[in-house]
């Protein structure tokens, strides 16, 4: 079994791009060892990978372990993920099933955080798919200037 040392080096592979490393010890590790933002980091790096499937099921993971944790904003973040990729591989109605999820989960967090922001940024793909085009820009000017209140880049 893995040990603390392992996770570190993960995480420091994840940190310097060495995606398929970092994904190989993480998943080496005792599963109930690893944080949200372990699996949140092991779900990027699948991602990056191109490994869809598990991404998919360590985003779920970690927006598991963030609500049992009370990360309520890591929890909406998880879910922002998991709707963006289920919309741009072909599947609407789960994109939409975790946006909505991550709707109900943000009207516990404070008015103007920077999850808010993720949220407005899953809402424009839907407003453009339904093609309704001046909603989705207001939605993205939402998530823009969240982002820039908030410092975030990403």
């Amino acid at each position: 079994m893995a040990g603390v040392d392992d996770l570190v080096r993960a995480r420091a592979e994840f940190e310097r791009g060495d995606w398929t490393a970092a994904l190989r010890r993480w998943s080496e590790v005792d599963a109930a060892s690893l944080t949200g933002q372990d699996l949140t980091d092991a779900a990027a790096a699948a991602h990056l990978l191109g490994r869809m499937a598990e991404s998919v099921e360590l985003y779920q993971r970690a927006h598991a372990e963030r609500l049992r944790a009370g990360d309520l904003p890591g929890a909406v973040r998880s879910a922002f993920h998991l709707s963006m990729i289920a919309g741009t591989t072909g599947d609407p109605a789960v994109a939409a099933g975790w946006a909505a999820r991550a709707e109900r989960l943000l009207d516990e967090l404070p008015a103007g955080s920077l999850e808010a922001g993720y949220v407005a940024f899953a809402r424009m793909f839907g407003r453009l798919r339904a093609g309704r085009f001046e909603e989705a820009h207001a939605c993205a000017t939402t998530a823009a200037e969240a982002g820039r209140r908030h410092g975030d880049t990403g």
